[in-house]
């Protein structure tokens, strides 16, 4: 990956046209961090609940997070992830168990400063 600075601000190089690192323009760097996180939580999840053999489909997940004001820097303290899908009834204990088995098998969650919480949540649609 190559970073470099454009006419906005810092960009990721891609081959069909760079992504702004910027708030207001592109995603800031802590927005694309959070991004990371909740898109590795998804394929994750996907995967688990595949080789689960839990038919499942994905509307749509959403991401937020809280910096810690308290700090000059303010660095991420919580990200929170709410996977909305739909499973059958009968599935639903199950996927509440699965989703603890996500945030140890993703690289991006395992790669956080371990004093950023990640909490996970499931709606049902």
């Amino acid at each position: 990956m190559e970073l470099v600075f454009g006419n906005d601000g810092i960009e990721l190089v891609r081959e069909n046209g760079n992504w702004n690192l910027k708030r207001d323009i592109g995603f800031s760097p802590v927005q694309a961090l959070v991004a990371s996180v909740a898109a590795c939580g998804m394929y994750v999840f996907d995967g688990i609940l595949s080789k689960s053999g839990i038919e499942h489909e994905f509307s749509n997940t959403t991401v937020s997070y809280e910096v810690d004001e308290m700090v000059r820097v303010k660095p991420v303290r919580l990200i929170t992830i709410v996977y909305r899908m739909r499973v059958q009834e009968s599935d639903k204990q199950r996927v509440e168990r699965i989703v603890h088995l996500v945030s140890k098998s993703c690289p991006v969650m395992a790669s956080l400063n371990p004093s950023i919480i990640v909490k996970e949540e499931v709606e049902y649609v």
